[in-house]
């Protein structure tokens, strides 16, 4: 399997997950912008950038959250409210998940 092959595998991955939880999840497929996916919940908007990374023993916050990547997230536009919010998804292979809110 290609490392983009496993990319859009962790994006649909995002899109089950955030349907279980009752969003309407919406996959940017073949897209190069910021956002992987766009989840509309009956309470909030989630804008989400999905990545992968091989597992470490313990993973540095900057190896979970790339400060180019990060400083991209924060520049991208988007509605300042509390109802839409940016996260950074990193899947780390044998952990799962982890979040990570940009403000």
């Amino acid at each position: 399997m290609t490392r983009v092959r496993r990319g859009h595998d962790k994006e649909r991955q995002c899109v089950r997950e955030l349907t279980a939880r009752g969003y309407e999840a919406i996959r940017s497929a073949g897209s190069k912008k910021t956002w992987d996916v766009i989840a509309v919940g009956p309470y909030d908007v989630k804008l989400i950038q999905c990545k992968r990374m091989k597992w470490t023993k313990n993973p540095t916050p900057s190896a979970l959250a790339p400060k180019a990547v990060m400083e991209q997230m924060r520049r991208a536009p988007a509605p300042k409210n509390t109802v839409v919010q940016k996260e950074l998804w990193t899947w780390v292979d044998r952990k799962g998940w982890t979040v990570t809110i940009v403000l």
